[in-house]
């Protein structure tokens, strides 16, 4: 698939879904079972975050674990600080990279290979760099302190411009409606959906009902 086909493939995909999940453990194994969970939730989009020693290793697994069961599913990498650390998961075959703050040399090097960067902002001064840099989908964090009035706030200002929100933001359809209603298009969502003891207890399948749930098809 070509690149800006992949870019159109994930921002649409996040529009229909309305969710973002994001997660990542030391276990392969559990890895796969997270995805397997996400995939029959019916989301085909999911960040992997780069929070461990093990990341780019169960990135790279979990990718070919992919194609091979799930070649629909679209898996890019989260907590992307820097240009090194984004050209290690884009030869892993990082679908996208999402960042926590706005780091230009990051966001030069995802736009010169053509992969989508989504760099976290929570002020009109980073968005507007984002924008200036080619950037059309962002995201707004932390969201629960910046509120879903910021983003409609944002999204006047910045009408040709995507938003995403992560940051504190319940697993329940009435916060995904609040930020849909005011101009998001996807919310990104950790532990509130991946919840510790139920990957103790490998209980998928609670992530998969509960997606089923508040997914707005």
């Amino acid at each position: 698939m070509k690149t800006h086909e992949m870019q159109q493939d994930t921002v649409q995909e996040l529009t229909k879904s309305k969710v973002l999940p994001l997660f990542y453990h030391e276990g392969i194994e559990v890895c796969k079972g997270l995805l397997t969970a996400c995939y029959n939730g019916g989301v085909k989009a999911v960040e992997f975050t780069n929070r461990g020693k093990n990341a780019l290793e169960n990135f790279a697994l979990l990718r070919t674990f992919a194609l091979e069961h799930f070649p629909d599913m679209i898996i890019g990498v989260g907590t992307i600080k820097n240009r090194a650390e984004a050209e290690c998961f884009w030869k892993a075959g990082a679908a996208f990279i999402v960042s926590p703050a706005l780091d230009e040399e990051t966001g030069v090097f995802c736009l010169e290979k053509e992969l989508l960067w989504i760099p976290g902002c929570m002020t009109p001064s980073e968005i507007n760099k984002a924008v200036q840099l080619g950037c059309s989908l962002i995201k707004l964090f932390p969201a629960n302190v910046l509120g879903a009035g910021f983003s409609k706030a944002m999204k006047d200002i910045f009408p040709d411009t995507k938003f995403i929100v992560t940051g504190g933001i319940d697993a329940k359809l009435i916060d995904i409606e609040k930020w849909v209603n005011n101009n998001v298009i996807a919310v990104g969502l950790g532990s509130s959906l991946i919840k510790n003891d139920w990957i103790a207890d490998k209980r998928f399948d609670e992530i998969t009902r509960t997606l089923r749930e508040i997914c707005i098809q």
